[in-house]
């Protein structure tokens, strides 16, 4: 049984872990692929404003730290052999981040629940903008591919 990028759409993770374990054949392999939003990072000189709206993405997202919550969802689920293996992505282009995380909506939708102001936001933008063309922009955030068996 295969799972990618999905659990963390999700309210419960354990929940849908034990639902995949319950309907893996005997003796099967589950495979899970998923990040952890809480390690998503982008580098800028204004931490405040990148822990505010990092921290923003990642609980807007139903499960957004499943990444570190899997092996212990596969293990309540009753699998065993588990391997973690994490995948760090790392993006140095600004566009490429732009369209992969959909920052503008994520700006848009901080600005409008009141997390940063727009002028806070212009500012940071800017600052993405200037360390893109000095080819200094960076971006990562670590996956995680977890595998278990059935008994």
């Amino acid at each position: 049984m295969r799972s990618d990028r999905v659990i963390q759409h999700t309210c419960d993770p354990f929940a849908v872990i034990r639902e995949i374990f319950r309907v893996t054949r005997p003796g099967g392999t589950v495979v899970i692929f998923e990040p952890d939003w809480g390690t998503f990072s982008l580098w800028l000189a204004d931490r405040d404003v990148s822990r505010s709206i990092l921290q923003f993405w990642c609980d807007n997202i139903p499960s957004g730290w499943v990444g570190r919550s899997i092996y212990a969802a596969c293990t309540d689920a009753g699998l065993f052999d588990i391997s973690v293996e994490p995948m760090t992505l790392i993006i140095t282009d600004l566009a490429i981040a732009r369209k992969l995380f959909d920052l503008d909506t994520t700006f848009s939708q901080a600005v409008q629940r009141g997390i940063v102001t727009q002028k806070t936001v212009s500012e940071w933008e800017e600052d993405l903008i200037v360390a893109d063309r000095k080819k200094q922009f960076f971006s990562s955030m670590t996956f995680f591919l977890v595998t278990g068996k059935k008994p």
